[in-house]
């Protein structure tokens, strides 16, 4: 029997629906990818947790058709503790933050989930400074791998292919540097 309406809604709640601005932590449960019910020619995924505050067999859905959070959830094993965040509303202007809890998890700048391109190219400009990659660097790789000759040119789902291939590049230099 629930104590209170918050309660009674975390008991009770069938589908998730993060407002903007919104964190919530979760159990991740496992998927299934059904058709878009407002579209029959696209997928969608149906995330499933359990909710802090909430029993533990009851499940709640989560259906959300971002490759860029498939991506994510794809590494995240069934029974891990996790945050999500929301911030924004719209389709462009949404933004989810996930976490696993209690690990070290990549920041929204390391996997570009719900970045827009600007947000993006900002992102590897600073890995870049940070790992000191130099510009060189990183335009002989784009134009090597993507074929491309601009930052602002990199397709968004390739961006974690980037942050990886920086990290590298700066331990490569790093190995590099501790051999003399």
């Amino acid at each position: 029997m629930s104590k209170d309406l918050k309660e009674f809604v975390a008991n009770n709640r069938k589908y998730l629906k993060l407002a903007d601005g919104e964190t919530i932590k979760a159990v991740y449960r496992g998927f299934k990818i059904l058709t878009n019910r407002f579209d029959p020619e696209k997928e969608v995924v149906s995330y499933r947790f359990s909710l802090e505050g909430m029993d533990a067999d009851k499940v709640v859905n989560w259906e959300c058709g971002r490759a860029d959070v498939a991506e994510i959830m794809e590494k995240v094993k069934v029974g891990t503790a996790l945050t999500i965040s929301r911030t924004g509303s719209g389709t462009d202007d949404t933004k989810y933050n996930i976490q696993v809890a209690g690990s070290e998890t990549k920041k929204n700048g390391e996997t570009g989930v719900g970045m827009n391109a600007r947000e993006q190219q900002d992102s590897i400009v600073s890995l870049c400074k940070e790992n000191s990659v130099t510009p060189g660097l990183l335009h002989d790789y784009l134009k090597k791998r993507f074929n491309i000759e601009k930052r602002s040119e990199i397709p968004s789902s390739s961006f974690s292919e980037v942050v990886e291939w920086i990290k590298k590049a700066a331990k490569k230099q790093d190995d590099e540097d501790n051999d003399f």
